[in-house]
């Protein structure tokens, strides 16, 4: 089985049908126009924008006055994806980390 990843609401029950099930995922097709939409809009305001986009075009939180040259712009995001990323403390159960 598989779930679309879309703006459906999801419930906890369904979550839970998702991960006790094994259930693939993947993003709907609805889902992927609206990340290209979100996509080409940032392109289009990073190019004509020349005050700062609040993590988009700078850094995060105390760094947010920090200005980040259009050729970091990418860096700045795999480092946001890989901050998020570290953990501390005890390992969380797969179930958990799946939701």
């Amino acid at each position: 089985m598989t779930h679309r990843i879309s703006a459906d609401h999801l419930t906890i029950e369904r979550i839970g049908e998702i991960i006790y099930n094994n259930y693939k995922i993947e993003l709907s097709d609805d889902a992927r126009k609206r990340i290209i939409r979100s996509r080409e809009y940032l392109d289009a305001r990073i190019a004509k924008e020349e005050n700062p986009i609040y993590g988009v075009t700078t850094g995060f939180g105390s760094l947010c006055s920090v200005s980040i040259s259009k050729d970091q712009l990418s860096q700045l995001q795999v480092n946001l994806i890989k901050s998020h990323a570290c953990g501390v403390g005890e390992r969380l159960p797969n179930d958990i980390i799946k939701m």
